[in-house]
């Protein structure tokens, strides 16, 4: 191809770019507005938007980045399951203030179970089925205090900003754990 026909490809290209562009600027402007946008469909999204549509405000648009609603909320598959991310409980049942989740969760007869850490030995199963002993899952929890107490005590001896957040690994292997 010769530079001439290359040049005029080239503002070709430009001019449909323009055109196209154009198009997207007046249909935009002619197309309805919504009167509210909400940013992320993630459960605080959605929640809005019910509460919206509840009060009678339906001239709404959800914004997601993502290909999919929930947010945080969702399963992958691993080792031919699908497995929960995010989301696995809802806190704040029994406080002053009612977490609406809660209340949302009643209202759609999800199946619950209260997460009883008075007695956690009969929350807690091993891989292949039955329940750990007491004394495992306590020895557990007392390595987790540990644990997190030390990485409380690395966070409070960092800056608070300029540094990327590390794994756990990384956090037990600079508090030799």
């Amino acid at each position: 191809m010769e530079k001439k026909d290359t040049e005029i490809m080239m503002k070709a290209m430009a001019i449909e770019a323009i055109m196209l562009m154009l198009i997207i600027f007046i249909g935009g402007a002619m197309a309805k507005s919504p009167s509210v946008i909400i940013v992320g469909a993630g459960m605080s999204g959605i929640s809005a938007a019910k509460t919206l549509s509840d009060a009678g405000i339906t001239d709404l648009t959800i914004l997601e980045a993502t290909g999919r609603i929930g947010g945080r909320m969702y399963k992958v598959p691993f080792a031919g399951l699908q497995v929960e991310k995010g989301a696995n409980w809802v806190e704040g049942v029994g406080g002053k203030e009612l977490n609406p989740m809660w209340k949302m969760a009643q209202e759609l007869h999800l199946r619950n179970f209260e997460s009883n850490y008075d007695n956690i030995s009969a929350n807690c199963y091993k891989e292949n089925g039955g329940l750990y002993e007491e004394k495992v899952v306590i020895d557990g929890l007392e390595t987790v205090a540990k644990v997190e107490k030390s990485g409380e005590k690395l966070s409070s001896s960092l800056p608070s900003s300029g540094f990327e957040d590390i794994s756990l690994l990384t956090m037990q292997r600079l508090m030799k754990q």
